[in-house]
Protein backbone atom coordinates (compact mmCIF):
# COMPACT_ATOMS: atom_id res chain seq x y z
CA UNK A 1 0.00 0.00 0.00
CA UNK A 2 1.33 3.50 -0.19
CA UNK A 3 0.15 4.82 2.70
CA UNK A 4 -0.71 8.94 3.05
CA UNK A 5 2.56 10.21 1.44
CA UNK A 6 0.81 11.98 -1.62
CA UNK A 7 4.63 11.76 -3.22
CA UNK A 8 4.04 7.58 -3.10
CA UNK A 9 0.27 8.02 -4.95
CA UNK A 10 2.47 10.37 -7.74
CA UNK A 11 5.07 8.00 -8.17
CA UNK A 12 2.46 5.28 -8.69
CA UNK A 13 0.39 6.80 -10.99
CA UNK A 14 3.49 7.58 -13.16
CA UNK A 15 4.70 3.70 -13.11
CA UNK A 16 1.27 3.01 -13.92
CA UNK A 17 0.73 5.69 -17.17
CA UNK A 18 4.52 4.44 -18.20
CA UNK A 19 3.84 1.55 -18.51
CA UNK A 20 0.66 1.86 -20.56
CA UNK A 21 2.46 4.32 -22.92
CA UNK A 22 0.44 7.64 -21.76
CA UNK A 23 2.75 9.12 -19.18
CA UNK A 24 3.44 12.82 -20.22
CA UNK A 25 6.47 14.76 -19.93
CA UNK A 26 5.86 16.76 -17.28
CA UNK A 27 5.28 13.88 -15.06
CA UNK A 28 8.53 12.24 -15.68
CA UNK A 29 10.40 15.49 -15.20
CA UNK A 30 8.57 15.80 -11.31
CA UNK A 31 9.70 12.10 -10.85
CA UNK A 32 12.92 13.17 -11.89
CA UNK A 33 13.08 15.62 -9.29
CA UNK A 34 11.63 13.72 -6.54
CA UNK A 35 13.83 10.85 -7.16
CA UNK A 36 16.77 13.64 -7.25
CA UNK A 37 16.44 14.68 -3.94
CA UNK A 38 15.17 11.76 -1.44
CA UNK A 39 17.13 8.46 -1.08
CA UNK A 40 14.02 6.89 0.32
CA UNK A 41 12.21 7.36 -2.83
CA UNK A 42 14.49 6.18 -4.74
CA UNK A 43 14.59 2.76 -2.89
CA UNK A 44 10.35 3.49 -3.20
CA UNK A 45 10.91 3.07 -7.09
CA UNK A 46 13.39 0.49 -6.97
CA UNK A 47 10.60 -1.47 -5.46
CA UNK A 48 7.56 -0.57 -7.63
CA UNK A 49 9.86 -1.65 -10.78
CA UNK A 50 10.46 -4.50 -9.35
CA UNK A 51 6.73 -5.93 -7.97
CA UNK A 52 5.78 -4.05 -11.61
CA UNK A 53 8.00 -6.03 -13.87
CA UNK A 54 9.58 -3.19 -15.51
CA UNK A 55 13.32 -3.71 -14.49
CA UNK A 56 13.83 -7.70 -15.65
CA UNK A 57 12.93 -6.59 -18.99
CA UNK A 58 15.45 -4.14 -19.03
CA UNK A 59 18.18 -6.63 -17.64
CA UNK A 60 17.28 -8.94 -20.87
CA UNK A 61 17.94 -6.68 -23.09
CA UNK A 62 21.97 -5.86 -24.72
CA UNK A 63 21.87 -1.67 -23.23
CA UNK A 64 20.82 -3.19 -19.88
CA UNK A 65 23.65 -0.93 -18.35
CA UNK A 66 22.23 2.12 -19.57
CA UNK A 67 19.70 1.59 -16.10
CA UNK A 68 22.66 2.83 -14.24
CA UNK A 69 25.12 5.10 -17.04
CA UNK A 70 25.18 8.45 -16.07
CA UNK A 71 22.58 10.02 -19.36
CA UNK A 72 19.78 7.77 -18.47
CA UNK A 73 17.24 9.67 -18.07
CA UNK A 74 12.90 9.28 -17.99
CA UNK A 75 12.02 9.60 -21.14
CA UNK A 76 9.99 12.39 -21.93
CA UNK A 77 7.39 9.54 -23.83
CA UNK A 78 7.77 6.20 -22.31
CA UNK A 79 6.99 3.18 -25.43
CA UNK A 80 4.45 0.84 -23.99
CA UNK A 81 7.62 -1.68 -23.74
CA UNK A 82 9.75 0.11 -21.78
CA UNK A 83 9.97 2.79 -18.92
CA UNK A 84 13.49 4.15 -17.74
CA UNK A 85 14.19 6.10 -14.57
CA UNK A 86 17.16 8.60 -14.22
CA UNK A 87 20.26 6.56 -13.36
CA UNK A 88 21.85 8.75 -11.18
CA UNK A 89 18.50 8.93 -8.72
CA UNK A 90 18.60 5.35 -8.92
CA UNK A 91 22.70 4.65 -8.42
CA UNK A 92 21.80 3.54 -4.88
CA UNK A 93 19.57 0.79 -6.61
CA UNK A 94 22.41 -0.87 -8.63
CA UNK A 95 22.95 -3.43 -5.06
CA UNK A 96 19.35 -4.52 -5.54
CA UNK A 97 19.31 -5.00 -9.36
CA UNK A 98 21.82 -7.13 -8.21
CA UNK A 99 19.94 -8.84 -5.50
CA UNK A 100 17.03 -9.41 -7.62
CA UNK A 101 18.91 -11.38 -10.71
CA UNK A 102 20.67 -13.25 -7.90
CA UNK A 103 17.19 -14.16 -6.36
CA UNK A 104 16.33 -15.82 -10.05
CA UNK A 105 18.88 -18.65 -9.21
CA UNK A 106 17.27 -19.23 -5.63
CA UNK A 107 13.57 -18.86 -6.12
CA UNK A 108 12.80 -21.41 -9.06
CA UNK A 109 9.70 -20.16 -10.99
CA UNK A 110 8.99 -20.36 -14.40
CA UNK A 111 7.71 -16.65 -14.46
CA UNK A 112 8.40 -13.00 -16.39
CA UNK A 113 8.81 -10.81 -13.44
CA UNK A 114 11.90 -11.01 -11.36
CA UNK A 115 11.60 -12.36 -7.59
CA UNK A 116 11.37 -9.35 -5.22
CA UNK A 117 13.88 -9.36 -2.51
CA UNK A 118 13.12 -10.14 1.18
CA UNK A 119 12.58 -7.51 3.47
CA UNK A 120 14.87 -7.08 6.24
CA UNK A 121 12.01 -9.03 8.02
CA UNK A 122 11.00 -11.40 5.06
CA UNK A 123 11.86 -14.95 4.71
CA UNK A 124 14.80 -16.09 6.79
CA UNK A 125 17.34 -18.26 5.50
CA UNK A 126 16.67 -21.51 6.58
CA UNK A 127 19.13 -23.57 4.95
CA UNK A 128 21.73 -25.26 7.70
CA UNK A 129 25.21 -25.85 6.30
CA UNK A 130 26.07 -27.95 8.82
CA UNK A 131 23.33 -30.70 8.02
CA UNK A 132 24.47 -33.97 6.98
CA UNK A 133 21.23 -36.06 5.77
CA UNK A 134 17.68 -35.09 4.31
CA UNK A 135 14.63 -36.95 4.86
CA UNK A 136 13.57 -38.19 1.70
CA UNK A 137 9.98 -40.36 2.88
CA UNK A 138 7.98 -40.42 5.99
CA UNK A 139 5.46 -43.04 5.88
CA UNK A 140 2.63 -43.78 8.62
CA UNK A 141 4.66 -42.14 11.15
CA UNK A 142 3.73 -41.95 15.07
CA UNK A 143 5.46 -40.09 16.87
CA UNK A 144 6.20 -40.33 20.90
CA UNK A 145 5.37 -37.69 23.52
CA UNK A 146 8.52 -35.28 23.22
CA UNK A 147 9.77 -36.22 19.84
CA UNK A 148 10.48 -33.15 17.38
CA UNK A 149 8.33 -34.72 14.10
CA UNK A 150 10.52 -34.43 10.72
CA UNK A 151 9.15 -34.16 7.17
CA UNK A 152 10.77 -35.18 3.52
CA UNK A 153 12.86 -32.58 2.62
CA UNK A 154 14.13 -31.29 6.06
CA UNK A 155 17.65 -31.36 6.45
CA UNK A 156 19.40 -33.12 9.84
CA UNK A 157 22.22 -32.09 10.94
CA UNK A 158 23.76 -33.30 14.51
CA UNK A 159 20.31 -34.92 16.07
CA UNK A 160 18.58 -37.59 17.23
CA UNK A 161 15.48 -39.15 15.69
CA UNK A 162 13.16 -41.03 17.90
CA UNK A 163 9.35 -42.99 16.23
CA UNK A 164 6.86 -44.95 17.48
CA UNK A 165 5.66 -46.74 14.34
CA UNK A 166 6.11 -45.91 11.11
CA UNK A 167 8.91 -45.74 8.44
CA UNK A 168 11.68 -42.81 7.56
CA UNK A 169 13.74 -42.61 4.87
CA UNK A 170 17.04 -40.81 5.07
CA UNK A 171 19.39 -40.17 2.50
CA UNK A 172 23.19 -39.04 3.70
CA UNK A 173 25.43 -36.61 1.87
CA UNK A 174 27.84 -39.23 1.80
CA UNK A 175 25.45 -41.46 -0.42
CA UNK A 176 24.27 -44.30 1.86
CA UNK A 177 20.53 -44.85 2.18
CA UNK A 178 18.76 -46.04 5.21
CA UNK A 179 15.04 -47.12 5.80
CA UNK A 180 14.25 -46.50 9.61
CA UNK A 181 11.38 -48.59 11.04
CA UNK A 182 9.61 -47.72 14.12
CA UNK A 183 9.75 -48.00 17.52
CA UNK A 184 13.41 -46.77 16.73
CA UNK A 185 15.71 -44.79 17.50
CA UNK A 186 18.82 -43.21 15.47
CA UNK A 187 21.27 -40.78 15.86
CA UNK A 188 22.65 -38.85 12.44
CA UNK A 189 26.15 -37.88 13.71
CA UNK A 190 27.92 -37.09 10.24
CA UNK A 191 27.03 -37.30 6.30
CA UNK A 192 28.95 -40.53 6.71
CA UNK A 193 28.32 -42.12 10.76
CA UNK A 194 25.13 -43.15 11.82
CA UNK A 195 24.48 -44.84 15.52
CA UNK A 196 21.24 -46.96 15.93
CA UNK A 197 20.10 -46.97 19.73
CA UNK A 198 16.80 -49.21 19.20
CA UNK A 199 14.80 -50.11 16.08
CA UNK A 200 15.32 -51.83 12.66
CA UNK A 201 17.41 -50.12 9.86
CA UNK A 202 18.04 -50.98 6.62
CA UNK A 203 21.13 -49.31 4.62
CA UNK A 204 22.06 -49.20 1.25
CA UNK A 205 25.95 -48.22 0.58
CA UNK A 206 26.80 -47.69 -3.14
CA UNK A 207 30.50 -47.69 -3.91
CA UNK A 208 30.51 -43.94 -3.57
CA UNK A 209 29.43 -43.78 -0.31
CA UNK A 210 32.35 -45.48 0.98
CA UNK A 211 33.72 -44.90 4.35
CA UNK A 212 30.34 -45.18 5.93
CA UNK A 213 29.91 -46.47 9.41
CA UNK A 214 26.85 -47.86 11.80
CA UNK A 215 26.95 -47.72 14.80
CA UNK A 216 24.52 -50.55 16.46
CA UNK A 217 24.49 -51.34 20.25
CA UNK A 218 27.51 -52.33 21.25
CA UNK A 219 29.09 -53.41 17.75
CA UNK A 220 30.34 -50.60 15.01
CA UNK A 221 29.83 -52.21 11.44
CA UNK A 222 32.34 -50.24 9.23
CA UNK A 223 32.80 -50.24 5.23
CA UNK A 224 29.71 -52.50 4.49
CA UNK A 225 28.99 -53.58 1.10
CA UNK A 226 25.78 -52.64 -0.39
CA UNK A 227 23.05 -53.62 1.77
CA UNK A 228 22.55 -54.77 5.22
CA UNK A 229 20.24 -55.15 8.02
CA UNK A 230 19.85 -54.09 11.15
CA UNK A 231 18.34 -54.78 14.63
CA UNK A 232 19.11 -53.19 18.04
CA UNK A 233 16.67 -54.49 20.83
CA UNK A 234 16.06 -52.01 24.07
CA UNK A 235 18.57 -54.07 26.01
CA UNK A 236 21.68 -53.35 23.73
CA UNK A 237 21.54 -57.11 22.56
CA UNK A 238 20.52 -57.07 18.30
CA UNK A 239 21.51 -58.90 14.71
CA UNK A 240 23.36 -57.96 11.84
CA UNK A 241 22.52 -58.98 8.47
CA UNK A 242 24.85 -58.99 5.17
CA UNK A 243 21.98 -58.81 2.52
CA UNK A 244 24.44 -58.25 -0.18
CA UNK A 245 28.29 -57.33 -0.32
CA UNK A 246 30.55 -58.17 3.12
CA UNK A 247 30.25 -56.17 6.17
CA UNK A 248 33.04 -55.33 8.78
CA UNK A 249 31.40 -56.35 12.28
CA UNK A 250 34.04 -54.80 14.54
CA UNK A 251 33.75 -55.13 18.85
CA UNK A 252 36.75 -53.25 20.23
CA UNK A 253 39.59 -53.84 17.99
CA UNK A 254 38.74 -57.12 16.14
CA UNK A 255 36.93 -56.91 13.25
CA UNK A 256 34.91 -60.04 11.85
CA UNK A 257 33.75 -59.78 8.27
CA UNK A 258 30.23 -61.37 7.13
CA UNK A 259 29.47 -62.79 3.75
CA UNK A 260 26.64 -61.66 1.67
CA UNK A 261 23.50 -64.17 2.96
CA UNK A 262 24.71 -64.81 6.52
CA UNK A 263 23.79 -63.00 9.95
CA UNK A 264 25.43 -62.25 13.52
CA UNK A 265 23.80 -61.99 16.69
CA UNK A 266 25.42 -59.59 19.35
CA UNK A 267 24.88 -59.25 22.88
CA UNK A 268 24.58 -56.17 24.94
CA UNK A 269 28.26 -56.79 26.03
CA UNK A 270 29.42 -57.58 22.42
CA UNK A 271 29.69 -60.82 22.24
CA UNK A 272 29.17 -62.27 18.45
CA UNK A 273 27.91 -65.40 17.37
CA UNK A 274 26.21 -66.39 14.30
CA UNK A 275 21.98 -66.77 13.73
CA UNK A 276 20.39 -67.76 11.06
CA UNK A 277 19.48 -64.95 8.19
CA UNK A 278 16.44 -63.37 7.78
CA UNK A 279 16.56 -60.75 5.03
CA UNK A 280 12.83 -60.39 4.79
CA UNK A 281 12.86 -58.83 8.63
CA UNK A 282 13.97 -55.25 6.89
CA UNK A 283 11.94 -53.17 5.02
CA UNK A 284 13.53 -51.82 1.48
CA UNK A 285 13.40 -49.17 -1.07
CA UNK A 286 10.82 -50.95 -3.05
CA UNK A 287 8.43 -52.53 -0.41
CA UNK A 288 8.72 -48.66 1.43
CA UNK A 289 6.94 -47.86 -2.01
CA UNK A 290 4.75 -50.63 -1.72
CA UNK A 291 3.43 -49.08 1.63
CA UNK A 292 3.48 -45.87 0.84
CA UNK A 293 1.08 -46.34 -2.18
CA UNK A 294 -1.58 -48.23 0.00
CA UNK A 295 -1.35 -45.53 2.36
CA UNK A 296 -1.73 -42.61 0.25
CA UNK A 297 -4.49 -44.73 -1.43
CA UNK A 298 -6.47 -44.79 2.33
CA UNK A 299 -5.96 -41.61 3.00
CA UNK A 300 -6.77 -40.24 -0.63
CA UNK A 301 -10.19 -42.20 0.13
CA UNK A 302 -10.86 -40.37 3.62
CA UNK A 303 -10.06 -37.13 1.93
CA UNK A 304 -13.20 -37.83 -0.71
CA UNK A 305 -15.48 -38.87 2.23
CA UNK A 306 -14.64 -35.69 3.92
CA UNK A 307 -14.92 -33.39 0.80
CA UNK A 308 -18.26 -35.28 -0.24
CA UNK A 309 -19.89 -34.12 3.65
CA UNK A 310 -18.37 -30.45 3.06
CA UNK A 311 -20.04 -30.40 -0.09
CA UNK A 312 -23.17 -30.98 1.45
CA UNK A 313 -22.69 -27.93 3.75
CA UNK A 314 -25.33 -25.70 3.65
CA UNK A 315 -23.25 -22.49 4.60
CA UNK A 316 -20.71 -23.48 1.58
CA UNK A 317 -20.34 -20.48 -0.94
CA UNK A 318 -17.50 -21.52 -2.90
CA UNK A 319 -15.64 -25.16 -3.14
CA UNK A 320 -13.31 -26.38 -5.53
CA UNK A 321 -11.26 -29.96 -4.71
CA UNK A 322 -9.84 -30.10 -8.35
CA UNK A 323 -10.07 -33.74 -8.34
CA UNK A 324 -11.46 -35.50 -11.21
CA UNK A 325 -10.92 -33.59 -14.20
CA UNK A 326 -8.95 -33.75 -17.14
CA UNK A 327 -5.64 -31.84 -18.23
CA UNK A 328 -6.94 -29.83 -21.01
CA UNK A 329 -10.21 -28.63 -18.71
CA UNK A 330 -10.34 -24.66 -18.65
CA UNK A 331 -13.44 -24.94 -16.57
CA UNK A 332 -12.83 -25.89 -12.86
CA UNK A 333 -15.38 -27.70 -11.72
CA UNK A 334 -17.26 -26.00 -8.64
CA UNK A 335 -18.80 -28.42 -5.47
CA UNK A 336 -21.22 -26.84 -4.19
CA UNK A 337 -24.54 -28.74 -3.33
CA UNK A 338 -27.44 -27.76 -5.39
CA UNK A 339 -25.42 -24.39 -7.21
CA UNK A 340 -22.91 -24.20 -9.47
CA UNK A 341 -20.41 -21.78 -8.54
CA UNK A 342 -17.94 -22.66 -11.66
CA UNK A 343 -14.15 -20.85 -12.23
CA UNK A 344 -12.77 -19.55 -15.49
CA UNK A 345 -9.05 -20.89 -15.62
CA UNK A 346 -6.28 -18.81 -16.98
CA UNK A 347 -3.34 -19.57 -18.16
CA UNK A 348 -2.51 -22.46 -15.03
CA UNK A 349 -1.74 -26.25 -15.72
CA UNK A 350 -3.15 -29.07 -14.24
CA UNK A 351 -0.58 -30.58 -12.10
CA UNK A 352 -0.58 -33.87 -9.46
CA UNK A 353 -2.38 -33.08 -5.90
CA UNK A 354 -1.42 -34.34 -2.47
CA UNK A 355 -2.01 -37.31 -3.06
CA UNK A 356 -1.94 -39.92 -6.26
CA UNK A 357 -4.34 -39.75 -8.93
CA UNK A 358 -5.55 -36.36 -7.36
CA UNK A 359 -5.25 -33.01 -9.76
CA UNK A 360 -4.39 -29.95 -8.94
CA UNK A 361 -3.55 -26.24 -10.31
CA UNK A 362 -0.11 -24.80 -10.55
CA UNK A 363 0.10 -21.10 -10.38
CA UNK A 364 3.71 -20.00 -12.38
CA UNK A 365 3.10 -17.57 -14.47
CA UNK A 366 1.84 -13.70 -13.78
CA UNK A 367 -0.64 -14.44 -15.94
CA UNK A 368 -1.70 -17.62 -14.19
CA UNK A 369 -5.15 -17.20 -12.28
CA UNK A 370 -8.69 -18.68 -11.82
CA UNK A 371 -11.43 -16.51 -11.97
CA UNK A 372 -14.39 -16.96 -9.79
CA UNK A 373 -17.73 -15.58 -8.39
CA UNK A 374 -18.81 -15.56 -4.70
CA UNK A 375 -22.23 -14.07 -4.41
CA UNK A 376 -24.40 -13.07 -1.35
CA UNK A 377 -23.59 -11.06 1.56
CA UNK A 378 -21.43 -12.67 4.95
CA UNK A 379 -21.41 -11.92 8.68
CA UNK A 380 -18.70 -14.01 9.19
CA UNK A 381 -16.57 -15.89 6.69
CA UNK A 382 -13.97 -18.94 7.01
CA UNK A 383 -11.45 -19.38 3.95
CA UNK A 384 -9.74 -22.66 3.80
CA UNK A 385 -6.79 -23.93 1.38
CA UNK A 386 -4.57 -26.92 0.74
CA UNK A 387 -1.43 -25.69 -1.12
CA UNK A 388 2.26 -26.16 -1.92
CA UNK A 389 3.75 -22.93 -1.85
CA UNK A 390 6.97 -22.52 -3.85
CA UNK A 391 7.99 -19.24 -3.66
CA UNK A 392 6.46 -15.72 -1.85
CA UNK A 393 8.37 -13.18 -4.53
CA UNK A 394 5.68 -10.37 -4.48
CA UNK A 395 4.79 -7.96 -1.39
CA UNK A 396 1.00 -9.66 -1.85
CA UNK A 397 1.11 -13.25 -2.44
CA UNK A 398 -2.69 -13.96 -4.00
CA UNK A 399 -5.08 -16.90 -2.41
CA UNK A 400 -8.50 -15.06 -3.41
CA UNK A 401 -8.94 -11.94 -3.67
CA UNK A 402 -11.83 -9.56 -4.50
CA UNK A 403 -11.97 -7.43 -7.16
CA UNK A 404 -13.39 -4.66 -5.51
CA UNK A 405 -11.76 -2.97 -3.02
CA UNK A 406 -15.07 -1.03 -1.90
CA UNK A 407 -16.04 -1.86 2.15
CA UNK A 408 -16.68 -5.13 3.00
CA UNK A 409 -14.61 -6.64 -0.34
CA UNK A 410 -12.84 -9.77 1.48
CA UNK A 411 -9.12 -10.50 0.46
CA UNK A 412 -6.79 -13.25 1.79
CA UNK A 413 -3.10 -13.45 0.79
CA UNK A 414 0.64 -14.25 2.01
CA UNK A 415 2.39 -11.21 1.91
CA UNK A 416 6.35 -11.41 1.35
CA UNK A 417 7.25 -12.08 5.18
CA UNK A 418 5.34 -15.37 4.79
CA UNK A 419 2.85 -14.37 6.63
CA UNK A 420 -0.90 -14.85 6.38
CA UNK A 421 -3.25 -12.20 5.91
CA UNK A 422 -6.57 -11.56 6.32
CA UNK A 423 -7.72 -8.28 5.44
CA UNK A 424 -11.69 -6.34 4.58
CA UNK A 425 -11.23 -3.35 2.89
CA UNK A 426 -12.46 -0.46 4.88
CA UNK A 427 -11.36 -2.08 7.68
CA UNK A 428 -8.33 -3.29 7.93
CA UNK A 429 -6.34 -6.82 8.58
CA UNK A 430 -5.09 -9.25 10.47
CA UNK A 431 -2.19 -11.35 10.11
CA UNK A 432 -0.42 -14.30 11.33
CA UNK A 433 3.19 -13.86 10.69
CA UNK A 434 5.58 -16.20 9.31
CA UNK A 435 3.36 -19.47 8.68
CA UNK A 436 5.23 -20.12 5.53
CA UNK A 437 9.40 -20.18 5.75
CA UNK A 438 12.26 -21.04 3.51
CA UNK A 439 11.69 -24.59 5.12
CA UNK A 440 7.88 -25.15 4.23
CA UNK A 441 8.68 -24.24 0.41
CA UNK A 442 7.32 -26.97 -1.90
CA UNK A 443 5.38 -28.58 0.93
CA UNK A 444 1.44 -28.70 1.29
CA UNK A 445 0.90 -27.24 3.81
CA UNK A 446 -3.62 -26.31 4.93
CA UNK A 447 -4.31 -22.92 5.43
CA UNK A 448 -7.40 -21.69 7.13
CA UNK A 449 -8.72 -18.07 7.92
CA UNK A 450 -11.80 -17.86 9.92
CA UNK A 451 -13.74 -14.43 10.67
CA UNK A 452 -16.29 -14.84 13.33
CA UNK A 453 -18.34 -11.79 13.64
CA UNK A 454 -20.33 -12.53 16.98
CA UNK A 455 -17.07 -12.78 18.23
CA UNK A 456 -15.46 -10.27 16.86
CA UNK A 457 -12.06 -12.09 16.05
CA UNK A 458 -10.05 -13.49 12.83
CA UNK A 459 -7.93 -17.03 13.92
CA UNK A 460 -5.41 -18.10 11.42
CA UNK A 461 -4.71 -22.12 11.46
CA UNK A 462 -1.42 -23.60 9.89
CA UNK A 463 -2.15 -27.15 9.36
CA UNK A 464 -4.95 -27.72 12.09
CA UNK A 465 -3.44 -25.66 14.32
CA UNK A 466 -4.17 -21.79 15.66
CA UNK A 467 -0.90 -20.35 15.25
CA UNK A 468 -2.58 -16.01 15.68
CA UNK A 469 -5.86 -14.71 16.84
CA UNK A 470 -7.24 -10.65 16.15
CA UNK A 471 -9.73 -8.78 18.00
CA UNK A 472 -11.36 -7.67 14.84
CA UNK A 473 -14.80 -6.14 13.96
CA UNK A 474 -15.40 -5.88 10.54
CA UNK A 475 -17.65 -3.31 8.15
CA UNK A 476 -20.68 -5.36 7.61
CA UNK A 477 -21.74 -6.79 5.07
CA UNK A 478 -18.64 -8.40 4.50
CA UNK A 479 -18.44 -9.24 0.38
CA UNK A 480 -16.72 -11.20 -2.37
CA UNK A 481 -17.92 -10.99 -5.76
CA UNK A 482 -15.92 -11.36 -8.12
CA UNK A 483 -12.62 -12.30 -7.23
CA UNK A 484 -9.75 -14.88 -8.21
CA UNK A 485 -8.00 -17.55 -6.66
CA UNK A 486 -4.09 -17.30 -6.98
CA UNK A 487 -4.13 -13.69 -8.53
CA UNK A 488 -5.88 -10.64 -8.42
CA UNK A 489 -7.41 -8.00 -11.06
CA UNK A 490 -7.80 -4.80 -9.22
CA UNK A 491 -10.62 -2.85 -10.30
CA UNK A 492 -8.86 0.71 -9.80
CA UNK A 493 -6.09 0.88 -12.32
CA UNK A 494 -3.97 2.42 -10.40
CA UNK A 495 -3.89 0.25 -7.32
CA UNK A 496 -0.64 -0.39 -5.32
CA UNK A 497 1.30 -3.76 -5.66
CA UNK A 498 -0.68 -4.47 -8.65
CA UNK A 499 1.19 -7.81 -9.25
CA UNK A 500 -0.38 -10.81 -6.64
CA UNK A 501 0.26 -13.77 -8.44
CA UNK A 502 1.23 -16.59 -6.54
CA UNK A 503 3.82 -19.40 -6.90
CA UNK A 504 2.91 -22.79 -5.90
CA UNK A 505 -0.25 -25.35 -6.27
CA UNK A 506 -3.31 -25.39 -5.33
CA UNK A 507 -5.30 -28.78 -4.89
CA UNK A 508 -8.25 -27.46 -2.96
CA UNK A 509 -10.22 -24.21 -1.31
CA UNK A 510 -13.17 -23.51 0.49
CA UNK A 511 -15.40 -20.75 1.59
CA UNK A 512 -17.81 -21.14 4.13
CA UNK A 513 -20.67 -18.73 5.51
CA UNK A 514 -20.02 -19.06 8.57
CA UNK A 515 -17.34 -19.57 11.32
CA UNK A 516 -15.26 -23.20 11.32
CA UNK A 517 -14.90 -24.56 14.98
CA UNK A 518 -11.51 -25.38 15.70
CA UNK A 519 -12.31 -28.87 15.50
CA UNK A 520 -13.78 -28.98 12.03
CA UNK A 521 -10.29 -27.19 10.88
CA UNK A 522 -8.14 -29.61 12.93
CA UNK A 523 -10.75 -33.00 11.32
CA UNK A 524 -10.08 -31.02 7.50
CA UNK A 525 -6.45 -31.31 7.92
CA UNK A 526 -6.60 -35.15 9.84
CA UNK A 527 -8.59 -36.45 6.88
CA UNK A 528 -6.82 -34.14 3.93
CA UNK A 529 -3.04 -34.70 5.47
CA UNK A 530 -1.05 -35.91 2.16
Amino acid sequence: MTGDDPRHRLIDEWLVAAAEGRAAPEQGDVVNRLLAEDQALRRYVAQRLIDEALIREELQVAEAESLLGEHAAVPAAPSPRRARVTARALAPVAAACAAVAACVLLWPRGDTVAPVPPAPDGLPPAVDTRAYAVVTHAVNIDWPPGAEPVQPGDRIAERNLRIAGGFLQIEFFGGATAVVEGPAEVEVASESRVRCREGKVRVGVPPQAGGFTLQAGSVELVDPGADLGVRVDRDGAGEVHALSGRVGVRQGGAVRLIESGTAVGFSAAGNVTGVAPGPGGFVGLERLRAIKAESAAARYGRWREHSDRWSRDAALAMYFTFDGQAEFDRGLVGRVAGARADGAIVGCRWAQGRFPGKGALEFKQTSDRVRVRVDGEFESVSLFAWLRVDGVERRYNSLLLADAYTPGRVHWQLTEAGALRFSVSGTGGCEAQRVVTMASLGRWVQLATVYDHPAQVVRHYVDGREVAACAFAAVAPLLIGPAELGNWSPTRSAAADPIRSLNGTVDEVAVFRRPLSAEEVRQAYRAGRP
